[in-house]
């Protein structure tokens, strides 16, 4: 369920004295895991003007932009077209609660400094995972940071404290992981202390190390003083929380574990719905999107159209989201396109993808930002899956959620696109192998193992007998299945043997054509048994002619295939 925000931008009910867009003096209420990116505003506060409309509130991104506006310029620094601080001014007559506030202005977000421009994240309010997204990218830009607590220091004539502080808060949560948001306070940020320190965590009886990954410190360097970690919190009961770096303990917190984040639901629904197997997932979102407002123009309301078009067109991180997870990986763009899907002018080389990662049966997703209507229970998003069953998949899902879990209800726009250059060479070689009641299968070559045909009969279906018994596959789509799958490459590139094994993972065909017409005759040397797999086996043999093979709009002929005194009715394992 989606949670609004009505809240103070002063935090903590502290009261500004302005003559323009003076802000609400109650409390707000945050739920770290609910909030939306652009969370629209709840009933009871669209019945108070805010800040934007002339009004005291600030319930909006707008309302944010009204209030940074209504100082003057030298206490106001833009970091970005989403990112602001605004420096509060010690001779005013307001009671302010620090010496500066970050705002993340798209979540209406607001991370707070002290008086001596150290973060305090037990008083700030950050809604959502895609405002903890830039305050990350922000704190790693240390030298800002830098001049942002020079900047308090100098306006609030303060100085480090030299009371060495960690400030540790928990900031979101996603079921299991918990974010948690720690703040080095006392010292310089040209202190050289706490650069790359091994943290101790101590989370109920578990106690485990983290040791950062950085490169070799220099005399002088800037070094970070706020950092984020995800660490694991299971059990409804909560249990203390505390981190120790260089012989300083924070704060301890009592956290049990929350509800699975919103994003995470409706992504990983939305993901399964295509595959269960193992994925890497772009971390970036998808903008360039199929014809989105005529796909989804008269399918979807338009409230929930345009929360997806205005959303989707700037492109966000997916941090944060499923950490630890068993089958969904992320990996940035950069990484894909270098390892996993180098830039190519058509489809994408599969077969290099299954050749050298043949453990992600699902291949790579990318995803558009998530639309979510106003009450905060439909979702409609983008997703596009290469080298999975086909080069190329893609479409728009959309979601509801029944009785607290997201269903896919509807797809629209489904595209699919085959692997360019695979087409069938239509000779088979290899040897006639087969199992079970039944299935027969040869390669193009024993040599090559790069392309099969394959058979199957529901011999359970058919009098099958000596006497050869000739069926029209037309007549019978579920009882006899003929295709031929295109692997690229050779079959033990890509995983395990597909025919007659048990062995997993196995390998998945890059292209399949299936039969549409044709013939198949049928004789058996022995007797098909009661139940599968409970007596010897037999032999058969299976003549194809004049079978149509089709691939999306393409089509080909095969004109015959023998496969000859085949042993079968036998099974693997």
């Amino acid at each position: 369920m989606i949670t609004f925000f009505r809240w103070s931008i002063l935090l903590i009910g502290t009261m500004l004295l302005l003559t323009a867009c003076t802000p609400p003096t109650e409390p707000a209420s945050f739920s770290p895991t609910e909030a939306p990116d652009t969370p629209p505003l709840a009933t009871e506060a669209a019945e108070v003007l805010g800040c934007a409309d002339g009004g005291p509130g600030v319930f909006t991104p707008e309302d944010v932009r009204c209030y940074l506006a209504s100082f003057e310029p030298e206490f106001v620094r833009e970091i970005d077209e989403d990112t602001a601080v605004l420096f509060t001014d010690p001779n005013s007559t307001a009671n302010w609660i620090g010496g500066a506030i970050i705002y993340h202005i798209p979540t209406v977000s607001s991370l707070v400094l002290d008086a001596n421009g150290d973060a305090d994240p037990q008083v700030s309010h950050i809604n959502g995972r895609t405002a903890l997204v830039a305050y990350q990218q922000l704190a790693f830009e240390a030298e800002i940071m830098e001049e942002i607590k020079l900047r308090v220091q100098e306006l609030w004539q303060t100085s480090d404290s030299g009371e060495l502080e960690i400030r540790l808060s928990m900031v979101w949560q996603d079921g299991p992981n918990s974010l948690m948001l720690a703040a080095i306070a006392g010292i310089p940020y040209r202190d050289g202390r706490f650069y790359c320190a091994e943290e101790f965590w101590t989370i109920g009886e578990l106690n485990y190390d983290v040791l950062p990954d950085c490169v070799p410190y220099s005399e002088g360097s800037v070094t970070p003083q706020i950092f984020f970690r995800m660490v694991p919190l299971a059990g409804s009961e909560p249990q203390p929380v505390q981190v120790e770096m260089a012989g300083v303990a924070s704060n301890v917190l009592r956290l049990a574990e929350g509800e699975l984040a919103v994003e995470t639901a409706v992504y990983q629904t939305a993901i399964q719905h295509v595959t269960t197997q193992p994925v890497v997932v772009r971390n970036e979102t998808l903008t360039d999107l199929e014809n989105a407002a005529p796909t989804l123009d008269n399918a979807i309301s338009p409230e929930l159209l345009h929360a997806f078009i205005v959303g989707y067109q700037r492109s966000k991180s997916l941090d944060f989201l499923f950490h630890d997870h068993q089958t969904i990986h992320r990996q940035p763009g950069w990484f894909i396109e270098r390892d996993y899907l180098p830039p190519t002018t058509g489809a994408p080389d599969c077969a290099h993808f299954r050749r050298e990662y043949s453990g992600l049966g699902g291949g790579v997703i990318s995803v558009s930002q998530i639309g979510f209507s106003p009450d905060g229970r439909t979702a409609i998003l983008f997703l596009r899956q290469e080298c999975g069953e086909t080069a190329v998949t893609s479409s728009y899902l959309l979601l509801e959620n029944q009785a607290d879990t997201w269903t896919v209800v509807a797809e629209y726009g489904q595209l699919s696109l085959d692997d360019a250059g695979l087409e069938p060479g239509l000779v088979y070689n290899g040897r006639s192998q087969g199992c079970g009641d039944l299935l027969v299968y040869k390669a193009n070559s024993d040599d090559a193992l790069s392309e099969f045909l394959t058979v199957f009969v529901d011999a359970f279906a058919f009098p099958i007998s000596e006497e050869p018994l000739t069926l029209e596959l037309a007549n019978h789509p579920d009882a006899i299945i003929v295709k031929i799958d295109l692997f690229g490459d050779r079959v033990y590139n890509f995983g395990e043997f597909p025919y007659c094994n048990d062995v997993g993972p196995e390998a998945r065909a890059q292209s399949v054509w299936l039969a549409e017409s044709g013939t198949v005759g049928i004789s058996i040397n022995g007797t098909v048994p009661a139940e599968s797999c409970i007596e010897d086996g037999y032999e058969a043999t299976v003549q194809l002619t004049n079978v149509t093979f089709a691939s999306g709009e393409e089509t080909v002929q095969l004109d015959e295939a023998l496969f000859e005194d085949v042993y079968v009715g036998w099974c693997a394992g």
